[in-house]
This record gives C-alpha cells, structure tokens and sequence, in this order.
C-alpha cells in the first residue's frame, strides 16, 4: 500500500514476553500499533488497544491483517478482546471492522443498558478462532 506522497507503508512487529505490538510505519513515523497482551500457555492473543493517527486510510486493517498472519503462523488459538464505553460512540465502524476480518461480536448488554455503565466496563466481546 503506498501512501499519497508515495513513501512505502510497512507494518512492524515488536514482541517482548508478554505484549504483542503491531505498528504501521512511513518513514520512521508510527501511523498506528495495535497493543496486544499474550498467553502462550492458552494460545490466545487479547487485543489491548488500537490507536491510528487517521481513521478510514487503511492503517487498522493492515495492523490486523500482520497480527492474524503472525497468530496463525504461530498457531495461536484465538485473538480476542473487548468493547468499553469509551469506543460505544463509534460501535457501528467497529462492528464493521472487526466483523470484515471475521470475528464473532458478544454484546454484553442491551442497548438501555449501555447508558448507565461506569467508564471502564465492556459493552462487547470480540473472538476471533483462528483453528
């Protein structure tokens, strides 16, 4: 994928022993990282947060396209995560994010409910199986 002024976009992983980080880079600059927690002994990757600098240019779907490559060539089990208020604003572009790549979407509550709950709780679970 090539960015307007044709500077090459890569997508850069870094592991240490229990965080997972994927990056999309032009130039040095981070565009984007997926934060990810990882339990080898589950085989299971959770996904933290997902920050891009800009929303509908393509940096989400190639960090996700790096991490389910490198989850399934690692032969993790699932990748996983969660929902909170914080992103309820904006449920319907990630409904459609992470359905496009395949993962199951749990809500968590129903519509009435999400009002009333405190800043940090979920209002979805996220899954995708990767066996």
């Amino acid at each position: 994928m090539l960015f307007k002024n044709k500077n090459v976009l890569k997508t850069k992983i870094h592991l240490d022993f229990f965080t997972l980080k994927v990056c999309v880079v032009c130039n040095k600059k981070i565009l984007g990282t997926i934060t990810c927690v990882i339990n080898r002994e589950l085989k299971e990757i959770s996904i933290i947060d997902i920050v891009c600098e800009n929303i509908n240019m393509g940096y989400g779907s190639m960090m996700m396209e790096a991490l389910i490559r490198y989850a399934r060539r690692r032969r993790f089990k699932y990748i996983d995560g969660a929902l909170i208020k914080e992103d309820y604003d904006h449920k319907e572009r990630l409904y459609h994010f992470f359905q496009k790549f395949g993962f199951e979407i749990i809500q968590n509550r129903d519509e009435f409910e999400i009002a009333g709950l405190k800043d940090e709780e979920k209002f979805a679970d996220i899954k995708l199986k990767l066996r």
